[in-house]
């Protein structure tokens, strides 16, 4: 359809911030496969592949032009990433629920849920997708993820402010969170 392409430009405050699928299991795969850290097999193999044949989200892609204001794939890590969409966006900035990040059970299973949640925000080759949308477009998200059967996750929202705050249950050390692959 002629206008609906998925742009970084055009996030708005008070934008809903949604991402596709799990996060952080490519960044821990690379760390399995360079011998960093250690895993099962089952998990190992499952993290490994998330690596080497990420799945690209092509249909929920083409399907956001009508629902999402920006978006990006998730490649050098989400907070790189989402940068790049508030900074398009008119130097705008986020607030991250960090209790709220989609985490896989083999990633959480490989290297504990508060170091997954750090390498969810930071790590990259994930490949899935970024994108804001009006909390008035929540309905046509959720069907986009039963059309695509794809996990979907509000994981926060845009805000004027610039910078990226964090919320949540965790005891995250935020001063020690790099912003992805440079």
């Amino acid at each position: 359809m002629s206008g609906t392409a998925l742009k970084r430009k055009g996030a708005h405050a008070g934008d809903e911030l949604w991402v596709s699928g799990t996060l952080g299991d490519a960044a821990i795969g690379l760390d399995l496969v360079g011998d960093e850290i250690r895993g099962n097999g089952d998990d190992m193999a499952f993290l490994v592949a998330r690596l080497n044949r990420p799945k690209p989200r092509i249909e929920l892609g083409l399907s956001l032009g009508a629902v999402a204001t920006a978006g990006i794939d998730i490649s050098d890590g989400l907070l790189a990433d989402l940068g790049h969409v508030l900074n398009e966006s008119g130097a705008l900035g986020a607030v991250i629920d960090v209790s709220c990040l989609p985490l896989s059970p083999q990633a959480i299973g490989v290297c504990g849920e508060s170091v997954t949640r750090q390498i969810a925000l930071n790590g990259g080759d994930d490949y899935e997708i970024c994108f804001t949308a009006s909390p008035t477009q929540r309905s046509q998200v959720e069907q986009l993820r039963d059309n695509c059967n794809v996990k979907l996750t509000c994981i926060g929202s845009v805000r004027a402010v610039a910078g990226i705050a964090f919320t949540g249950t965790d005891n995250l050390d935020f001063a020690e969170i790099k912003s992805g692959y440079r």
